[in-house]
């Protein structure tokens, strides 16, 4: 990534279901790039739908002071992502958690990721899921192009054994615990 990141501005989306933690690793990955890294890191969020989304994600932007756009359509999205490209290095995409069940919801998903073209897709997947719910997650998510997986959540696991199972089923590779 950081070939990428020295040559032009990237854009990584956090997508997978409610409560996973997206919004949370998003910070910390932010904090990782902006603080740890030394890059210029902005932050746009379409997460309008949970109580509290935004301002959660606005106290984090405050606390790395790093610029926050907040878009609630594909067309506000795209304006965001271009006047951040304007100062920023890595542009963060935090996005609204939405049921593996519910296609309508995973295909208004699809559209903002479309419009935002990120360069790479993460998706989400708690550590606490079961073993088929997880199977279910990576199925249904799969048709949004998610690049690799994140887990979080590890310190409220019990037990690894689903999380080794979907690792070891490599449907998509580890980016980070």
């Amino acid at each position: 990534i950081r070939s990428q990141i020295e040559s032009s501005p990237i854009v990584l989306a956090l997508i997978g279901p409610t409560g996973v933690g997206k919004t949370t690793t998003l910070a910390k990955l932010a904090a990782l790039y902006s603080i740890k890294r030394g890059y210029k890191v902005g932050l746009v969020t379409i997460d309008t739908y949970r109580i509290g989304a935004v301002e959660q994600l606005r106290t984090y932007a405050e606390i790395l002071a790093v610029p926050l756009e907040v878009a609630l359509t594909t067309d506000q999205l795209k304006a965001a992502l271009e006047r951040l490209r304007e100062s920023c290095q890595v542009i963060f995409l935090d996005t609204a958690g939405r049921s593996q069940q519910n296609g309508m919801q995973l295909r208004e998903l699809k559209a903002f990721l479309q419009a935002a073209a990120p360069d790479e897709t993460f998706l989400v997947l708690s550590g606490t899921q079961n073993l088929s719910g997880a199977r279910q997650v990576l199925a249904n998510f799969a048709q949004l192009g998610a690049g690799s997986l994140i887990i979080s959540k590890l310190d409220e696991v019990a037990s690894f054994g689903p999380v080794a199972s979907i690792l070891s089923e490599g449907k998509l590779p580890l980016c980070c615990l």
